[in-house]
């Protein structure tokens, strides 16, 4: 039987364990809430920076150490930044688990080495300078930025060559100081584990955290206007289309209508979308997403294809942003199934199961409850939807495209 618990340490720390006996690993994660949202445009990519030099070393484990250790482990370690978090995480066998997690709790206040960190500086502006050779993500940066300038939502993960060149170690050492606090952090764990042996773990994790502190993430309100902007770029081959529609924030119970329409839309088998353009070789690659964070959404309408075609492709676009509710209800019922499978499957494992756990508890101090969030979507129907795209702002729209030079 799957038992849910939530400690809250005296440090401000929130851990939840979602306990599976019925599993054969465990999975173990530490989700701060800091991303590029906290950033501004001189330390553009910080957080991110800091999620690599959190691997570099600690005042108890060198980066060889880290490394080694993980391995003789057997872990699957990893760890990402997003707009709004940094997550790092991984899964091992159930008798591993605080070995693991110890390495873990350490890299939560990395030593921040000035060697390792001009080290590491250059990696990545190699990774900087990898994306940018990928059009599709390229587009997507620039035309966030773009779209929601000013806002939190349009602030870039990685940053630029400027921005993350010109970061110091001291700059990352106050940024860290000020959103790496416990109480800014959760940390999950799911799976196999032994209840006795962790929760005598923790007696000593508050130790080793930084002390709790006043931390606000406040909202911020964004009014779209009409945008429209093409950017060109050397040696690519293929036309990119990019449409952007404000969204709707995590909190806002619309989001769960619009992710059944951009799967009715632009999901990747099967859609309107998919149909139009896919199947009948205008594009090569064509997608509808629906993005929630914690102020705002973004609601993406991409296409790539031949320059010959990229006409075609933004004209089949628009077509259907400007009819969002041209759909019937077996459209919509094999919509609802495919999200509710996508679902399902993402909770089976508890490495697949860490995120949605640490994230959601983030932002509703609350489990993440897969069967009520598939009742919610079972409920939908077709008025809910169309109630949910008269809500949004189709005149005031983001139109981008990526070219040849």
């Amino acid at each position: 039987m799957i038992e849910f618990t939530n400690i809250k340490l005296s440090s401000g720390l929130d851990v939840i364990l979602e306990y599976n006996p019925d599993c054969s690993s465990c999975a173990v994660g530490y989700f701060v809430k800091a991303g590029s949202r906290n950033e501004y445009e001189k330390i553009s990519g910080i957080s991110h920076f800091l999620e690599h030099m959190s691997f570099k070393g600690t005042s108890s484990r060198t980066a060889m150490d880290i490394n080694f250790e993980m391995g003789a482990l057997g872990a699957q370690a990893n760890a990402f930044t997003s707009e709004e978090f940094t997550v790092y995480y991984g899964a091992v066998i159930p008798e591993n688990l605080i070995p693991f997690l110890d390495i873990l709790t350490d890299m939560q206040k990395p030593l921040l080495d000035k060697h390792e960190f001009d080290l590491e500086k250059q990696v990545i502006l190699e990774e900087i300078a990898l994306y940018k050779d990928k059009p599709q993500f390229d587009l997507f940066d620039m035309a966030y930025g773009d779209f929601y300038a000013g806002h939190p939502i349009g602030n870039s993960v990685l940053g630029t060559n400027k921005t993350v060149g010109g970061i110091e170690v001291e700059d990352m050492r106050a940024y860290h100081d000020s959103l790496y606090a416990a109480n800014n952090v959760v940390l999950a764990v799911a799976g196999n584990f032994d209840r006795k042996e962790l929760e005598k773990y923790l007696e000593n994790v508050n130790l080793r955290l930084n002390p709790k502190k006043e931390i606000t993430h406040p909202k911020k309100d964004f009014v779209p206007t009409n945008k429209e902007r093409v950017f060109t770029k050397k040696d690519i081959t293929q036309a990119h289309s990019l449409y952007l529609i404000n969204g709707v924030s995590v909190y806002n119970e619309d989001k769960y209508e619009l992710s059944v329409l951009s799967n009715i839309i632009g999901d990747y088998t099967g859609s309107k979308l998919y149909w139009e353009l896919l199947h009948t070789g205008i594009c090569e690659d064509v997608f509808v997403d629906n993005d929630e964070r914690l102020d705002g959404g973004i609601i993406s309408f991409y296409a790539s294809s031949s320059k010959e075609n990229q006409e075609k492709a933004k004209e089949v676009l628009l077509k259907h942003i400007n009819s969002l509710d041209d759909f019937n209800n077996e459209e919509m019922e094999r919509a609802k199934t495919k999200l509710m499978s996508k679902i399902t499957f993402a909770s089976e494992t508890p490495f697949s199961r860490l995120t949605s756990l640490g994230i959601y508890w983030h932002y509703f101090k609350e489990e993440h409850n897969v069967k009520k969030i598939i009742e919610r979507i079972k409920k939908i129907e077709k008025v809910d939807i169309v109630k949910a795209i008269s809500k949004l702002d189709i005149e005031n729209i983001g139109k981008y495209s990526l070219v040849k030079e």
